[in-house]
């Protein structure tokens, strides 16, 4: 990272919180989520429609990151991604409609590897991609975890609560990127 720069450095500290966030967002909906389906009513296919949507949500996502930008995208999808997670905790009615929009908030996710390569110059690419993802696949990886015991009352509000957290996450990790990018002059 020292060879690297300060800006390009700080770059990847804030694509790293990114990446962790958009891993942690998506983890426990896959994970956790078919463990309170049916206390709520609801059956478990719904979760193939549910993520049917978010793979639709990846392709778009990644269509508007190439016509308007990376950063742009990801920043809104995470900000709607964590007031969806907000509408899961008093959900109980309306715990579909909360779920569906989750999943297709995760699709800034989709192009995070596209974004980490184009980031660097190719002969940091490899490294600095893995350090991204690296990161970001422990975060996602324990996220699961942490929606089980973050509320142990509720498996819904844990998820959600760790939905808020990651999406909170990818956001101050965009407000970094930016910042490194200042840096870098670009």
């Amino acid at each position: 990272m020292a060879r690297m720069g300060r800006g390009l450095a700080v770059v990847t500290v804030g694509l790293t919180a990114i990446v962790a966030g958009a891993f942690m967002f998506s983890v426990p909906l896959l994970s956790v989520t078919p463990s309170f389906l049916p206390s709520m009513g609801l059956g478990q296919g719904l979760l193939m429609g549910l993520s049917l949507l978010g793979l639709a949500s990846f392709t778009l996502a990644g269509y508007l990151s190439d016509r308007y930008g990376r950063l742009p995208v990801q920043a809104a999808f995470a900000a709607m991604g964590l007031a969806s997670s907000a509408l899961l905790i008093p959900a109980y009615r309306g715990l579909l409609g909360a779920l569906a929009l989750m999943f297709f908030f995760t699709g800034y996710f989709g192009y995070a590897g596209v974004w980490a390569g184009e980031t660097y110059p190719a002969e940091y690419r490899a490294t600095a991609t893995n350090v991204v993802f690296v990161v970001g696949r422990i975060m996602g990886g324990l996220s699961a975890v942490v929606a089980a015991s973050l509320f142990p009352a509720s498996l819904r509000v844990g998820t959600a609560l760790t939905c808020i957290i990651a999406n909170a996450i990818a956001l101050a990790g965009s407000g970094i990127y930016l910042y490194g990018r200042r840096l870098e002059g670009r």
